[in-house]
């Protein structure tokens, strides 16, 4: 009676035994397929590191932004009357619940449900004006006339101009305006009664600006800020404002508070270096043109300056009530405010802008990459398999089973892939990181998002993993589906 033993099942340690020695055996193939799925990820890795460290760093950047322009932009606020054009660019960038928010509502006399709605019209029409403004002028003239800004909704509400218009448009097959048409022409039916919100809006607006100038007469608002800083008196100046309708977030007011006290600073430390002992020889002493900030900055980083200055200030009898504490404090402060105005120079001044051709240039190179990768890895796999006939042929007549044989494909590229996925993402994060570090220094860190990094190291891995499993299915099926006596047969 012919007895039928059950088959060897390898383990699980056998099979991965089995796969490292095929990696070694084959190891030059192995390290070039390693490279290419290295290549491919880094790639990935460097895209998406970029982009959470430039969404981190920009949170930084604009923080320190925040901070040094507050105070300038609280005297430019209540000492200019904005255009119409200024307060739809306000009325857009406000933020839910935020103060700005809140002062716009009130001065536009709206509930706070309508602010909403009123800051979402003025973003529709922030996007529209700027549709309008890139328009070439020649094309504009004949869609609009001479019209420009505000002013061309004003026009379109005639029946006549906006059949002029439409008629203009269809001719026009490239020009597109964001949104639909029929999107446009809801907010071309709309614009009267936004219109009138935004003219209540000024007129409150030029109404609030003369109550504090009223109020902070005869010195002027700075004057008044300043001496109320220096007597510990600021809160007082805030409630005043809120009053005339004027709210400042406490955030803000902490930043008002140090940008005050940054230009005392920086006032009386420029007071040193403009005498005309330090103006006649900065430059032939430093080889350097010489301006206030300029010379601030450099004595920053280079404390015998400083020491320089003060000895000619003393022979020059001009050194009464300098501190070289004090001194070289400002100087640190103002080198500071430079690096950072410098990196916001840096940053793009619109990404949105740029955004749309660039990304799907960089998405379609990703794609691009990945189908090299996968094309590789396939490659690889096949020719293992083209040179293992003879190998998977003893392996079935001693028993494998085809899940067998593919299983030892698709581990040996998982292997490869998680070799080329380790390599590809410290490579990609490691250009990421240097590339933006240049642009940011130490903001780069500042608001980092361990989360946000570790998203990025799954996604990039996980498509190390994804692509090599997808290219190995194909050579993985090949081998499973060889008849043995066939690959026997092969020389």
């Amino acid at each position: 009676m012919l007895e039928v033993r059950e088959q060897t099942r390898l383990s699980l340690k056998q099979m991965f035994v089995i796969c490292f020695d095929s990696i070694a055996y084959r190891l030059l193939r192995s390290l070039i397929t390693v490279f290419i799925i290295a290549v491919a990820i880094a790639f990935l890795a460097m895209i998406l590191m970029e982009a959470e460290l430039q969404r981190t760093a920009r949170l930084a950047l604009n923080t320190h932004v925040r901070e040094l322009t507050s105070y300038s932009q609280l005297l430019r606020a209540l000492s200019e009357i904005p255009s119409d054009e200024r307060l739809v660019q306000m009325a857009a960038g406000t933020a839910k619940g935020s103060a700005e928010r809140r002062k716009i509502t009130r001065l536009a006399g709206l509930t706070e449900e309508n602010g909403a709605a009123f800051a979402a019209r003025s973003a529709t029409t922030r996007r529209y004006l700027r549709f309008f403004e890139n328009i070439p002028v020649g094309r504009r003239v004949l869609l609009v006339e001479q019209q420009a800004g505000l002013d061309i909704f004003d026009w379109l509400k005639a029946p006549a101009n906006r059949a002029t218009f439409d008629k203009a448009l269809d001719q026009m097959r490239s020009l597109k305006i964001p949104g639909s048409r029929a999107a446009f022409n809801v907010f071309l039916d709309d614009w009267p009664a936004y219109r009138a919100q935004l003219d209540t809006l000024r007129v409150n607006y030029e109404g609030m600006i003369k109550a504090v100038e009223s109020y902070a007469a005869p010195g002027g608002l700075n004057v008044r800020l300043r001496q109320a800083i220096g007597a510990g008196q600021a809160a007082e100046i805030f409630a005043a404002l809120r009053e005339r309708g004027y709210d400042v977030d406490a955030v803000d007011q902490a930043h008002i508070i140090n940008g005050c006290r940054y230009q005392i600073e920086v006032e009386w430390a420029s007071a040193f270096v403009n005498q005309p002992g330090i103006r006649r020889t900065w430059n032939r002493r430093y080889n350097d043109m010489f301006s206030p900030l300029g010379a601030l900055t450099a004595c920053a980083g280079d404390p015998q300056r400083v020491e320089w200055i003060r000895e000619t200030l003393r022979q020059e009898k001009a050194d009464a009530g300098f501190d070289r504490e004090r001194f070289l404090a400002a100087a640190r402060a103002v080198r500071d405010h430079e690096k950072v105005l410098e990196a916001s120079r840096r940053w793009p001044a619109d990404a949105a802008d740029e955004g749309g051709a660039g990304k799907s240039r960089t998405y379609w190179l990703v794609f691009v990459s990945f189908m090299v990768c996968v094309v590789g890895i396939a490659n690889a796999m096949l020719m293992s398999v083209l040179e293992r006939f003879k190998e998977i042929a003893t392996m079935k007549c001693l028993g494998a089973r085809n899940g067998t044989i593919a299983f030892l494909f698709v581990s040996e590229s998982l292997v490869l892939g998680i070799l080329g996925g380790i390599l590809g993402v410290l490579g990609g994060a490691g250009i990421a990181l240097s590339r933006q570090a240049w642009v940011f220094g130490g903001m780069l860190f500042e608001q980092f998002s361990p989360s946000g990094l570790a998203v990025v190291i799954g996604i990039s891995f996980g498509c190390s993993l994804l692509l090599t499993a997808l290219a190995s299915l194909y050579p993985a099926h090949v081998a499973a589906r060889m008849p043995p006596m066939a690959a026997m047969r092969v020389d």
